[in-house]
């Protein structure tokens, strides 16, 4: 199984460690889906660490272990393909990534926009919560 996670995904996990999201993130070190990433998302997961490390609100140690597992524990996806649907241009890199990369699923908190979708060609748009009951029937 192929999964896209949205920005918002990994800077749930470095602030709040939460029971879901800790529950994806294990599944994720268990190998039980594979984490497909772009330059571009990889981009946008810094640029919001930075932020909230200028402010204080996480460590440099939990941004560098996050970024550490984007680059050796997930696959990396060439985007070549140029998606304008979403309104918010910003998550179209996450659209790219998930049709250049055929993912099954693009995990995300970001309900204006992207879960509004549900579906892009073969690729299911989630909650966090969803996809974790999706883990949890083995579909």
């Amino acid at each position: 199984m192929r999964v896209v996670f949205d920005a918002n995904i990994y800077v749930s996990f470095i602030l709040t460690g939460g029971e879901i999201i800790s529950s994806l993130f294990n599944a994720w070190q268990s190998r039980e889906f594979e984490v497909l990433i772009s330059d571009e998302i990889t981009a946008e997961v810094k640029e919001v660490c930075d932020r909230f490390l200028r402010r204080g609100t996480i460590t440099e140690e939990s941004v560098k272990e996050t970024l550490w597992r984007l680059d050796h524990d997930s696959r990396r996806i060439k985007v070549v393909s140029l998606v304008t649907r979403s309104k918010d241009v910003k998550d179209n890199k996450y659209l790219s990534c998930a049709k250049d990369g055929e993912a099954d699923y693009l995990v995300t908190g970001d309900k204006k926009h992207l879960l509004s979708f549900n579906q892009f060609g073969t690729t299911r748009i989630v909650s966090p919560k969803e996809f974790v009951e999706i883990l949890q029937k083995g579909i």
